[in-house]
């Protein structure tokens, strides 16, 4: 074989795929700050606070275009495959649950960075509407949380 259209093959085959990557990481900067694991520091349910023992340890892990919640015993509660639209304020969200025992159910919500390692997470119900505002109100069918980035 000849050395240039080996290099060509070599550079298809293992660097064109990263490339494509980091090159789609550099125009949704969104999806790419969303990655990593994601301490939960504040929610409400239904307009109730969620007490803090249930939330001390919780985690949500995002690779790519999941996300995964854990209890404080690394447990699994909650699995969804997501799509962003950042072309939207604030962000929408929308996500599919992929929850061993569950059905696939779809929730709408919105995200937004309340700073550059804390973000909040508000979504309806399956169902439901997707919330206007970053709030959960007592007796709406909508979720609020707020969390912040590991190092």
């Amino acid at each position: 074989m000849n050395r240039p259209l080996l290099l060509a093959l070599t550079v298809t085959t293992f660097l064109l795929p990263h490339l494509i990557v980091n090159g789609d990481e550099s125009v949704n900067p969104i999806t790419r700050n969303l990655q990593g694991v994601w301490n939960i520091t504040d929610g409400v349910n239904r307009g109730e606070d969620v007490p803090e023992k249930e939330l001390d340890g919780t985690k949500m892990k995002i690779d790519n275009d999941v996300m995964v919640t854990y209890d404080a015993d690394e447990n699994e509660k909650y699995r969804a495959k997501f799509t962003l639209d950042a072309t939207t304020k604030p962000f929408h969200i929308d996500m599919t649950t992929e929850t061993e025992g569950m059905p696939p159910m779809k929730a709408l919500g919105i995200l937004r960075f309340t700073d550059e390692d804390k973000m909040q997470l508000c979504y309806s119900l399956p169902g439901v509407p997707r919330p206007t505002e970053f709030q959960s109100t007592k007796g709406s069918k909508t979720m609020l949380f707020t969390s912040k980035k590991e190092n």
